[in-house]
């Protein structure tokens, strides 16, 4: 095919080639385009997998977004906020005792924490430990993104969801695409390290949505590729919609590592896993490079459902590690931050 030939030379695509490549179907085809999305991969980055820990201390929302169990409107879910001391005592365990060096702090968007209460999270986790620390909380305005900067974050973690603004609205009420995108504009140039990306089979998105996202993930000189699935929650609107087959989100990823060759590290997310018990080999033959491992601690854990029944969501952080480690060694990969 051409279009890889191209892919494999490093030379850009043009948006109808990558929709092309969205578009293949056979499985011959299929296998040939992973193939070059790991040939890629491994030119450029060789055998390193980022292994980042991720500690969800919060799932109260103040949003209604229309996909997410956590949504302000489920009144169905055990609401739970850790405390100041949880917080530090699950991050300090995470990187002492299992040994992670990048850890993402995620809640919904939860006004109980204010800026400052966050900053001195940040900066206590900061005085103990040697952790590269990621937030993902929501908007909180440019200055709270500065402040948490100056505090000791140093990455953000905020999907766009949609490059679309017609279909970003439909699914988030009372929201606007154009200030999630000026927050990713002004994290970059603040020097945050920038992980984005986008929902794959929000009912009404089109392939052409799809490169978009993709676009415009690297538009935004994402550190970081985040995609994964749309999957419905029952307490949601959208519960009744279907998600799309788990080689649409191969696909996807592979045209990431096609789109960004060199530096682009793309995560196998926690809801691709769910969608397929064999999504994170298959990611990581497909081009992706990076896993997240939950350390949320067991009591909270099964509460923050943005989705029904995650995967690993009843393993033990020993047991994700052990097993992430056999399947790492088995694919020729080496844990780029994580060990003792």
């Amino acid at each position: 095919m051409n279009i890889l030939d191209k892919a494999l030379e490093e030379r850009p695509l043009k948006k109808e080639e990558l929709r092309k490549l969205l578009d293949i179907e056979q499985p011959k085809e299929l296998e040939l385009l992973y193939k070059t999305a790991n040939f890629l991969r491994q030119k450029n980055l060789s055998n390193s997998c980022c292994v980042h820990g991720i500690l969800e201390f919060s799932n109260y929302c103040k949003q209604g977004c229309l996909y997410c169990g956590i949504s302000t409107a489920n009144t169905n879910v055990p609401r739970y906020r850790m405390t100041h001391e949880e917080i530090l005592a699950a991050a300090h365990e995470a990187i002492n005792r299992y040994g992670f060096k990048a850890l993402v702090l995620q809640s919904g968007e939860d006004p109980a924490y204010s800026v400052d209460d966050l900053c001195s999270i940040i900066k206590e986790i900061k005085k103990n430990d040697a952790v590269l620390i990621f937030i993902s909380i929501g908007e909180i305005g440019i200055d709270g993104l500065k402040k948490l900067y100056e505090a000791g974050a140093r990455g953000l973690l905020m999907r766009f969801e949609s490059s679309n603004p017609a279909l970003y609205s439909k699914i988030h009420p009372n929201c606007s695409l154009e200030t999630r995108i000026a927050h990713l504009k002004a994290a970059y140039e603040m020097g945050y390290l920038v992980l984005t990306g986008s929902l794959i089979g929000i009912p009404g998105q089109t392939k052409d949505d799809i490169i978009n996202d993709i676009l415009l993930t690297k538009e935004l000189h994402a550190e970081m590729y985040s995609f994964g699935p749309f999957l419905p929650h029952p307490e949601t609107p959208l519960k009744d919609a279907q998600p799309v087959p788990s080689t649409e989100i191969l696909k996807t990823l592979a045209i990431c590592r096609i789109v960004d060759p060199v530096n682009a590290k793309i995560l196998v997310t926690t809801g691709f896993e769910t969608l397929d018990p064999k999504a994170r080999e298959q990611g990581l033959m497909a081009g992706a490079n990076s896993v997240m491992l939950n350390v949320t601690p067991e009591k909270f854990k099964k509460n923050y459902t943005i989705y029904p029944h995650r995967a690993h969501e009843d393993e033990s952080i020993q047991y994700q590690i052990d097993t992430t480690l056999a399947l790492l060694r088995n694919l020729g990969r080496a844990p780029t931050d994580l060990g003792i």
